[in-house]
C-alpha cells in the first residue's frame, strides 16, 4: 500500500493506492496513529486508485470514524470504486 499524506489546518488527507487488504491495513493504522492528533477535525481518503477493500481495511476505516466522531469530526471517504 502506497499512502501519500496532506495535512493543513484541521484536516488531514491521505491518497491511498493499490490493496486495502491485510497489510494495507496494518500500513494505513500506523499512518492514522502518526498523523490523527487532536487538531484534526477531517480526514480524507482518496480511494480512487485502491481496487480492493478486505475486512481489515473497513475495520480500519470504522476505527478511524469512530474516533473523529468523539471530536466531533467527520471522515470522508472519496473516489471509491464500483467494487
Amino acid at each position: 500500500m502506497n499512502i501519500n499524506i496532506q495535512e493543513k489546518d484541521r484536516y488531514i488527507a491521505l491518497f491511498l493506492k493499490d490493496r486495502l487488504d491485510a497489510f494495507g491495513a496494518g500500513e494505513l493504522q500506523k499512518a492514522i496513529d502518526a498523523r490523527l492528533h487532536d487538531k484534526i477535525q477531517c480526514c480524507i481518503l482518496d480511494m480512487t486508485d485502491v481496487s480492493y477493500i478486505s475486512s481489515a481495511g473497513i475495520r480500519v476505516l470504522l476505527t478511524i470514524g469512530k474516533k473523529l466522531k468523539t471530536r466531533n469530526g467527520v471522515l470522508a471517504l472519496a473516489g471509491l470504486q464500483p467494487y
